[in-house]
């Protein structure tokens, strides 16, 4: 019998692939997996993202410096991207000088810069700004970095979450983010408020004990933050990220720089990597939450203390 031969396609080093079926996308990257662990094998040539050890990374793309010319923080491409140029970029964004210094007020700085050349690159993007800290929110690399994916197509959650919103703006002539926070802090979920930054537990929320960052003023995107608002952010993030007690979370931006006025409110969630996601929910999509929000806003009120 003759056998018959099967040859594998070749396929691109990264790309976005839509099932047919479900019609989800998804990033496929033959590169990701090589990239190094520390979690798993210390390596021996030490911190690639420390400071003297810029040779190991590629080459940088903007920075914020000291009087002295010296980085606090520094942007490049990904070495190991999940997408690569038509179909987005990739970036990595070194947020501070020091292992234990998770974030930094020039690290902030610099992610609201990348993500306004992202849009300069691709207007019609939706840059997915998002930080993993520690072995269970999916870090590789120990010392405190961000990336910044920008995808040249639609994402649907955000297209599903645009719509939404001016489904509600058109019903109610008001932005659904600003009702969503006013009724977080006269129903008890409101965990401290700054002057320009409110932080609070959703009602319904995907994630158990995630904490919710908004600008007080109504703003479409991170982009166009100013910085007062990254003042409050930052300080009040970093109370919120000393409370976890070095414990795994995840930070990530949402927002609509293209989005009709008064449908978007950009924001960021910080989610505790209490728990891992189990067959459930790979299954449906959906997550299974615990305890009330009334109960994670009391504990974060109590570890930003």
């Amino acid at each position: 019998m003759r056998r018959s031969s099967f040859r594998v396609p070749e396929r691109p080093e990264t790309q976005i692939v839509e099932d047919p079926i479900s019609g989800d996308i998804a990033l496929q990257s033959r590169v990701r997996g090589q990239r190094p662990n520390e979690f798993r094998h210390e390596d021996e040539a030490g911190c690639p993202f420390c400071p003297g050890a810029e040779s190991q990374t590629p080459k940088e793309i903007a920075s914020v410096v000291d009087g002295s010319g010296a980085w606090l923080a520094r942007a490049f491409p990904n070495k190991y991207p999940a997408v690569t140029p038509p179909d987005g970029d990739h970036e990595l964004i070194v947020d501070s000088t020091a292992h234990a210094e998770e974030l930094t007020r020039a690290g902030v700085g610099l992610w609201r810069e990348r993500q306004r050349a992202a849009l300069g690159r691709y207007p019609n993007a939706m840059p997915v700004l998002f930080k993993n800290s520690g072995e269970l929110a999916g870090a590789t690399i120990r010392h405190p970095h961000t990336q910044l994916i920008t995808l040249s197509r639609p994402i649907p959650r955000w297209e599903r979450l645009r719509a939404r919103a001016l489904a509600y703006w058109e019903r109610n002539a008001a932005c659904v983010w600003c009702e969503d926070a006013r009724q977080a802090r006269s129903e008890g979920r409101s965990v401290e408020t700054a002057a320009r930054i409110a932080a609070y537990v959703p009602s319904r929320s995907r994630y158990p004990s995630l904490l919710r960052f908004v600008p007080l003023r109504c703003s479409a995107a991170f982009s166009e933050a100013d910085d007062d608002e990254l003042d409050d952010f930052t300080a009040m993030a970093r109370r919120a990220i000393r409370g976890l007690n070095g414990s795994a979370f995840n930070i990530f931006f949402e927002g609509d720089p293209n989005g009709p006025p008064g449908a978007s409110h950009w924001h960021v969630d910080l989610v505790p990597r209490e728990s891992t996601f189990a067959g459930f929910e790979l299954a449906s999509g959906l997550h299974i939450t615990s305890g009330t929000p009334e109960e994670s806003a009391e504990r974060w009120r109590r570890m930003m203390a």
